[in-house]
């Protein structure tokens, strides 16, 4: 198996790291410094191969501090040849699927299936090498060495079996051995086994004294039970005499008042006091009437007003809703005046405005022109058609002034020769003639003569050039400047004629179309603006001229419904409509008033009505209840029925007196009612009250007498209850024999178990030591250059340790100081690579990961150790931590892959 790529999502420290480029080798370097997370990436890869350990991201010691989920991939290849592509990711529950062959498992959490040969633990502590298990050499002895590697096969959390045998055997000597020598835990429980049954003696005496005791207990109980019985009977014989029997006397006279009262159904509906109620009544009936009397007089003034209104006051009343509308709306004719008037007036302005802004670019009045043209000139585009005349306009003007600077700054033909030139010439050929004649040097006068030429024709030209200079005119310079500005003023003129096309409906003065200019602009825009602003204040003028003539209308109307002349002044009509409004008001006021007051009255007098007649009801049936009473008539049967509610009222106050000085009168009653039923007496004489009282007073004495007894009786058996009791001793013994059967058979297990591990350990070490031993010689001959090729265990019965041979060596030597660290080291690493070979021999071949480990290694064993990585590479992948560049250069150099992990900042 060879992982090929990963990608770490998130883990530990490390976040977003991936492999690129080509595939990894069979020999990976990861480089980096401390911290820098090359042991999360050790513990990625196995959680890629074996699931997350933790199962839950809160728990998981690798969870990011960012928050991160962790994540990430690996793309394996087999042996075989396949490639597959796990991911796994932690959430609060680990997800995991396979990529194989296109299709896609579901994992889980499940370790891959190549790696299923090789339990995770024994991955984790046998497939990672690091520093810390070469530096444990040094603190550790050989034979500890030894056992982890051969008993355990270099698993630290599993023991040496012989170390196990060892402490099982102790454990059996402690709980018992032939002999009596040391602490024995069986012999000490035998012996504490003796001296319960010493004390089971005592406590068997104890027993016996305890039964006794509790027999005469029982005694005393049963004769304190007769004398509280006794005094029990007494004292209610005596409580009867002295307390029921007046209680049982104010319960006959209260029956013998009850029976005066009679039957309770002839008094029912009858007051307490039937003759002070009937007078009461009377009276009452006789106020109800007088105050029915009174309101019916009352009721006259009411339904006087009531008949008071006229039919004007009620049509006016009829029409308030028409009347108050049109008083609020006559309200507003003042404003609605001065608002015309105010509006008149802002037109005439604005016609003074229009007229003043008109006569600047119009020459006819602006009455006499369409309206509707003048707005359906845009501002805008005038303005816009404006600015292109000016911009050619001023295009044309600075063409035609650098076309006459032009014209005026062209070269003329300048003279051969200037005037004082040709002077000099003149004077020179002068001379020159002159001499050679006067000489006879003809020559000499040639040159003279030709020199007078030249000056007379130098004279001649520049003549000529001065004359035709002067010849230019003006005329010549405008045509000129016309021909070069013919294309420029063409477009002057297109512009001009955009604006005299846009103002061609209106009466525009000429001077503004033959030169357009910004005041045209103005012009306009003022004048659309002031006829905007007429043009609403007339529309406002003819809304409230309208407006008036409608409250006009109006009142016409409302004076033909209230039958007046139709009104000269709306505003006048409303102010006497709203006086006659009130008016109106007021007297539907004083009617609602007397309304209210009838309705009261006659609502007071029909409750006044009802009151007496229930209060006639109310007297009548008192009456007819006391007829009965008196055989027909009213006032004997008040009499009798005075004398019975009297009877009544005494039994019951008699009753709340009983109730209140015997709160438990229901039982005293109870009480009595048992007596009666037994034949008690009732009465008894001075003589016989004293004796039952010092009979009561003799039982007393006796009773704590005894009770006293029972006491002390129950405190000896307290005190002996405190004392070890035989089945308490017996449970001791029964506890003490099955502890020492429980550790017997505690020492035949250890001592079985014992014999177990060790015929297990021996036949482990026959099983894989061989090939162990084998493969961990060949390691260890390739890392010495030959010195060692061989480990061996030795043969000793007591205590077995490693042994080397060499070919320079005449026998075994023993492996351990004072053999040098380094060489110690190198057969630990030979050995641990051949437990790696051995444990997965047969299945997929699982990738090693060293940490450091040949960092105390001079250079010709770090070389070795170097050659030892490359060769195991071939058939294994291997990952080399390390924090050296050195070391990961020269892995390089062998053709290792190089991981390079950046710390955080």
């Amino acid at each position: 198996m060879r992982i090929l790529r990963l990608e770490v999502g998130a883990f530990g420290r490390l976040s977003q790291l991936a492999t690129t480029g080509e595939d990894l080798g069979s020999l990976v370097v990861v480089v980096g410094p401390n911290e820098a997370g090359k042991s999360s990436l050790f513990h990625f890869l196995t959680s890629m191969l074996y699931g997350f350990t933790p199962a839950t991201r809160d728990t998981h010691p690798y969870a990011p501090w960012s928050g991160e989920d962790p994540s990430g991939s690996v793309t394996l290849t087999l042996s075989t040849g396949e490639s597959v592509e796990v991911h796994r990711r932690l959430l609060s529950q680990p997800r995991g699927h396979l990529v194989r062959g296109g299709e896609h498992e579901d994992l889980r959490n499940r370790a891959i299936p190549w790696v299923e040969h090789v339990p995770r633990e024994v991955f984790r502590q046998v497939f990672a090498l690091t520093l810390s298990d070469m530096a444990s050499l040094e603190g550790s002895t050989w034979s500890t060495v030894q056992d982890r590697l051969l008993g355990s096969m270099g698993a630290s959390d599993l023991r040496p079996a012989r170390a196990v045998a060892i402490e099982l055997d102790a454990e059996a000597g402690r709980l018992w051995r032939p002999t009596r020598h040391g602490n024995q835990t069986i012999r000490e429980l035998q012996k504490e086994a003796g001296e319960l049954r010493r004390r089971r003696g005592e406590a068997a005496r104890r027993d016996a004294d305890l039964r006794r005791l509790v027999d005469e207990l029982a005694e005393a109980r049963n004769v304190l039970g007769e004398l509280r019985a006794a005094h029990t009977t007494t004292h209610l014989s005596l409580e009867r005499i002295r307390t029921l029997g007046p209680v049982r006397r104010d319960l006959m006279r209260m029956e013998d008042l009850a029976g005066q009262a009679g039957p309770a159904g002839e008094l029912e509906g009858l007051p307490a006091d039937p003759r002070g109620h009937l007078a009461e009544l009377d009276s009452e009936i006789a106020a109800t009437r007088e105050r029915a009397r009174r309101l019916e007089s009352e009721l006259e003034g009411p339904v006087h007003t009531l008949t008071t209104l006229d039919a004007e006051t009620t049509r006016v009343l009829e029409m308030e809703g028409d009347i108050r509308g049109f008083i609020s709306a006559a309200a507003s004719v003042g404003p609605l005046r001065n608002r015309i008037l105010s509006l008149e007036q802002e037109m005439r302005d604005l016609e003074r405005r229009l007229d003043a802004v008109g006569s600047r670019f119009l020459h006819r009045p602006w009455r006499e022109v369409d309206h509707d043209l003048l707005l359906g000139i845009a501002p805008a585009e005038l303005k816009e058609r404006v600015v292109r005349y000016l911009q050619e306009a001023d295009r044309l003007r600075t063409l035609e002034e650098a076309t006459g600077r032009e014209f005026d700054t062209r070269p003329r033909a300048a003279p051969l020769a200037s005037p004082l030139g040709s002077a000099a010439f003149i004077l020179l050929g002068g001379g020159l003639v002159w001499r050679g004649l006067s000489t006879g040097d003809i020559t000499l006068a040639s040159f003279g003569g030709i020199a007078i030429l030249l000056g007379a024709f130098f004279v001649v030209q520049g003549m000529a050039i001065a004359r035709h200079g002067n010849d230019r005119s003006e005329e010549h310079r405008q045509r000129h400047v016309e021909t070069r500005t013919s294309g420029v003023r063409l477009g002057v003129d297109r512009a001009r004629l955009e604006v005299v096309t846009l103002l061609a409906a209106i009466p525009v003065i000429p001077i503004y179309l033959e030169g357009p200019t910004d005041a045209l602009v103005s012009a306009l825009e003022s004048t659309h603006d002031l006829l905007r602003d007429r043009a609403e204040r007339a529309d406002s003028l003819e809304s409230l001229t309208a407006e008036m003539a409608g409250l006009d209308s109006r009142a016409r109307a409302l004076a033909a419904k209230l039958g007046d002349d139709p009104p000269e002044d709306a505003a006048g009509m409303a102010l006497r409509l709203d006086h006659d409004l009130r008016e109106a008001e007021r007297a539907r006021a004083g009617a609602a008033s007397a309304e209210r007051e009838a309705e009261r009255i006659r609502s007071e007098l029909s409750a006044a009505e009802a009151a007496g007649a229930a209060l006639v009801e109310r007297r009548t049936r008192i009456a007819e209840a006391l007829r009965p009473l008196g055989d027909g008539d009213e006032a004997a049967g008040l009499a009798v029925a005075e004398a019975r509610l009297e009877a009544r009222e005494r039994a019951r106050r008699l009753a709340q007196e009983m109730e209140h000085r015997h709160p438990d009168l229901a039982d005293m009653k109870e009480r009595i009612a048992a007596a009666e039923a037994a034949g008690e007496e009732w009465t008894a004489d001075e003589d016989t009250q004293v004796r039952l009282s010092i009979r009561l007073e003799e039982l007393a004495d006796e009773m704590a007498a005894a009770a006293t007894r029972a006491a002390d009786l129950e405190g000896e058996i307290r005190q002996l209850r405190r004392e070890e009791t035989a089945d308490a001793v017996d449970g001791a013994i029964a506890s003490l024999r099955d502890r020492e059967a429980r550790l017997i058979r505690e020492r035949d297990r250890a001592w079985i178990l014992a014999h177990a591990v060790r015929t297990a350990d021996r036949e482990f070490r026959e099983e894989h030591q061989p090939d162990v031993f084998r493969r961990a010689g060949a390691y260890l001959e390739s890392l010495t250059q030959g010195r060692y090729n061989r480990i061996l265990l030795s043969d000793s019965v007591d205590e077995e340790h490693f042994m080397v041979m060499g070919p320079s060596l005449e026998g075994p030597l023993r492996l351990a100081p004072p053999i040098s660290t380094g060489t110690l080291e190198q057969a630990y690493l030979a050995l641990r690579l051949a437990i790696v070979d051995h444990l997965d021999a047969g299945g997929e071949r699982l990738p090693l990961f060293i940490d450091e480990v040949f960092v105390n290694w001079d250079d010709t064993r770090r070389e070795g150790g170097f050659d030892i990585l490359s060769g195991l590479s071939e058939t294994r992948q291997l990952f080399v931590f390390t924090c050296h560049a050195e070391m990961a250069h020269r892995l390089g150099e062998r053709g290792a892959t190089v991981v390079t992990l950046e710390a955080e900042r």
